[in-house]
């Protein structure tokens, strides 16, 4: 993961770093009740110590967890921590969804549309 991140360009929220075998609901569930807004940092073993990782900027909204870009703009939302495990753990190839998978191609081919996945969704 790119080292130059750090300093040139401030991470959305505040980071907090997890490593692969500690990314759980009840993780997050206790992130989460601390405050609305993190940027988690999934750390492999192996990377430097100056590495940020594989970064997901999550907010959370109402009843829904979104995950934004670094212009702050919502690229998906999914409707519980149980979702969002999933979703980090397969867009970090730490573990692959197929469900994760097929929205993900939804996504690309409805570019713009808004897409209606029930679990996965960019549409509000």
């Amino acid at each position: 993961m790119p080292k130059y991140f750090t300093d040139e360009r401030p991470l959305l929220f505040s980071k907090v770093t997890i490593k692969p075998g500690e990314l759980t609901i009840a993780a997050l569930s206790t992130l989460f009740a601390k405050g609305k807004q993190y940027t988690i940092c999934l750390t492999f073993e192996g990377f430097e110590a100056n590495c940020l990782g594989f970064l997901v900027h999550v907010r959370k909204s109402g009843d829904r967890f979104e995950l934004l870009n670094i212009a702050e703009e919502v690229e998906l939302f999914v409707h519980s921590e149980e979702q969002l495990v999933e979703v980090i753990k397969h867009v970090s190839g730490t573990e692959y969804s197929e469900r994760a998978q097929k929205a993900f191609q939804q996504i690309r081919n409805d570019i713009g549309s808004g897409v209606p996945l029930g679990a996965f969704s960019t549409a509000p």
